[in-house]
């Protein structure tokens, strides 16, 4: 996907200049407003009230105030005037509706109005304020009933308030200005001499982040293809962006079943969980469990202002960021292997030290138990903070895809024009600057800026690598691994029986992890992943199994099927001595042999099946060699791509980038950071 910031910003250097346009219906005193803004806010005279007659067209005024160049423009408030408002609309920064507080009969007239201009997708995120005037004259309703009649209460999607005023004497009249102009700037309107155009080579947005239905044999069953659940996205970016995502923690959320009796089911049940540690594993590794996550609970909370800020060094971050006691091992976890970390806890099981690397430590990475930056990545997995998540991944009801379709209606709220269907084959770079990109088509879109979504490896390709410096070049190839993830997305006519725990205990809404037994587990772990970096399939991946509609019911069809995937970690990218072509049907029913050994009959569950193996993640997608994250996430904070590339003017917001790969947003609001503040503007989001 990729992002374009084109038009002009005249006045950079120079105070914010501001479009404030005056609505109302007739005889509100819109007029008066303004001529009274002119006498408090200025030297000017202002008309005399008693001079003033019914505007007919449209009234100017320009004035410098707050730091600002503000410019009004008062329109008639005619029935048969109101339908050139819109024509003023797309260069409207805040709205300034004018009532006549002493005649509520007119406010249902005015809230029609009002409503339709707000409506008005030109107008979409316009802070409002809603002047209540005549305050002097007797009669005047207040600013409660005021509110309360246009519905103020309601508008949760843009800045909105009442301020009760007198054009005649100026009460009110400054204050409610000021409070606009500070809302203005607080607003993606503040940016509206920009124009963000979006153009996404998919027929859909959302990259890797999508619900579909992608069974032919169960159309009626949505799915999310790709990403699959929602954890590290920081809550402070919902809150910025306004999405309203109906999360749901899974509890239990971890389940560990063995082809024996033993198994253990993660939740917020202590105790439960305790008795199952002793029963079937030990006292000691309860104590390692508790003693891991407390450790981990302590740099959540450390390294949480990071993920929404420009990279440092990892000694710088330590030294900012984490708590002095922790520090060597924060430094320690984010450059060693994960079994150096997990071995600090003492645990006695290897399938429990297995578990917590396999889950954490080698998802989505091309690295094994003793490969360097291994506890990076499983720092990134436990930054899960979202609310009410107790520190777990959640699901999105509606599938992964509402996270995007959300992401993409708040874009459009803030002006943004996304084309689908439109993929980019050029970016044009000249003199060190990329100045646009080249469609498909073979059209071409200016820009001063280009915002690139794609993976770096990408993004290098369509400016041309000529473009880079031989250093730059070097320090993008050590980064390039291929993808050593499959996923196999299932369609169930029903729920397995586990051999372990048979009756329903909640197991069914968790990540279910199956790996080799006991004696067995590191042996296989080692020698699967030597087995991948030969070319070969290996005999027992580690795979991570997980239901989605036992927890969101919204996305299964009329027949009640369900929605379950395997995550494979690992398998080669490119196979030795054969193809994936010939080995995918017969590898994706081993994988369901293996299920089948701890949940009998699962494969005659299957109805239908949809595999993506690193090639097809890469076709499909549109992910270089199928690499999930783009970039190791074993390369952490200020060692991977960056956001500002060489090129001015070009810009990443890769999960290739700070602070990894996952369904987070930070990536892309760090980007966005990057272009305001090198535009000279401040942004208009709270920023570290």
């Amino acid at each position: 996907m990729f992002t374009l910031f084109s038009g002009c910003i005249e006045h950079l250097g120079r105070k914010d200049q501001f479009h404030l346009l005056i609505l109302g219906v007739d005889k509100s005193g819109k007029t008066n407003v303004l001529e009274k803004l002119k006498q408090l806010l200025t030297d000017l005279p202002g008309m005399d009230p008693s001079q003033i007659m019914p505007t007919v067209g449209l009234n100017v005024g320009k004035m410098e105030a707050f730091n600002s160049q503000l410019v009004f423009w008062d329109l008639g408030g005619q029935q048969g005037l109101r339908s050139i408002w819109d024509k003023y609309y797309a260069e409207t920064h805040g709205l300034v509706f004018v009532v006549d507080a002493t005649d509520p009969e007119r406010f249902d007239e005015a809230k029609v109005a009002l409503d339709k201009a707000l409506g008005a997708r030109e107008l979409v995120g316009a802070p409002l304020l809603l002047i209540a005037n005549k305050q002097d004259a007797e009669g005047a309703v207040d600013m409660q009933e005021v509110s309360e009649a246009f519905g103020l209460g309601k508008m949760d999607s843009i800045p909105c308030i009442v301020q009760p005023a007198s054009a005649y004497t100026g009460q009110g009249l400054v204050d409610g200005i000021k409070w606009l102009v500070e809302a203005v700037k607080r607003s993606p309107r503040r940016y509206h001499g920009l124009k963000v155009e979006v153009f996404e080579e998919k027929n859909v947005v959302g990259g890797a982040c999508r619900t579909e239905h992608p069974f032919p044999k169960v159309p009626g069953l949505g799915h999310s293809t790709g990403a699959y659940l929602l954890g590290v996205m920081p809550p402070e970016l919902l809150q910025v962006l306004g999405l309203k995502l109906a999360l749901k923690r899974r509890d239990p959320h971890y389940f560990l079943p063995t082809t024996g009796s033993r198994y253990l089911l993660f939740g917020s049940d202590e105790a439960s969980m305790h008795q199952q540690f002793v029963d079937f594993f030990s006292e000691d590794d309860w104590q390692a469990h508790k003693a891991l996550q407390a450790e981990m609970d302590a740099l959540r909370e450390d390294v949480a202002p990071t993920w929404l800020a420009e990279p440092l060094s990892l000694e710088e971050t330590a030294e900012r960021f984490v708590r002095p006691g922790l520090r060597n091992t924060f430094v320690d976890l984010c450059r060693q292997p994960v079994s150096h970390y997990l071995d600090r806890f003492g645990f006695r099981s290897d399938l429990l030290r297995a578990m917590y690397a396999v889950t954490d430590g080698f998802s989505g990475l091309n690295g094994s138990w003793d490969t360097p930056g291994t506890g990076m990545n499983f720092l990134v997995h436990n930054m899960c903070r979202l609310p009410n998540s107790g520190g777990t991944w959640m699901v999105v009801e509606g599938g992964m895809g509402a996270v995007t379709q959300q992401l993409a209606a708040a874009a459009r709220q803030a002006g943004a024009h996304i084309h689908t269907g439109a993929a980019v084959q050029q970016i044009e770079v000249q003199d060190g600057r990329a100045t646009g990109v080249v469609l498909g088509n073979g059209s071409r879109v200016d820009a001063r800026c280009v915002v690139v979504n794609a993976d770096p490896f990408r993004l290098r390709t369509l400016a041309g690598k000529e473009h880079f410096s031989d250093d730059f070049n070097t320090f993008l190839d050590s980064r390039k691994k291929d993808g050593t993830t499959m996923k196999v997305n299932l369609a169930l006519k029903g729920l397995p029986r586990f051999r372990c725990l048979p009756e329903a205990r909640g197991q069914h809404r968790t990540t279910t992890h199956l790996l080799p037994d006991e004696h067995h587990v590191m042996q296989s772990l080692t020698q699967g992943f030597a087995d991948v970096q030969a070319g070969r399939l290996p005999d027992f991946p580690t795979i991570e199994w997980y239901f989605h509609t036992t927890n969101d019911p919204s996305v299964q069809d009329k027949a009640g099927r369900h929605s379950s995937a395997l995550f494979v970690q690992w398998v080669p990218y490119q196979l030795a001595g054969s193809s994936w072509e010939a080995e995918e049907e017969r590898y994706t029913q081993h994988l369901l042999d293996i299920v089948d050994t701890f949940a009998p009959g699962t494969s005659d569950l299957v109805v239908d099946r949809m595999t993506l193996t690193p090639p097809k993640i890469e076709s499909y997608f549109g992910i270089s060699r199928g690499h999930i994250h783009h970039i190791d996430n074993a390369f952490g904070f200020d060692q991977r791509f960056p956001y500002r590339t060489p090129i001015q003017g070009l810009y990443s917001a890769s999960a290739g980038t700070h602070p990894g790969g996952s369904v987070a947003g930070c990536a892309g609001h760090n980007s966005a950071g990057c272009v305001v503040k090198d535009m000279g503007l401040t942004p208009w989001w709270p920023t570290a």
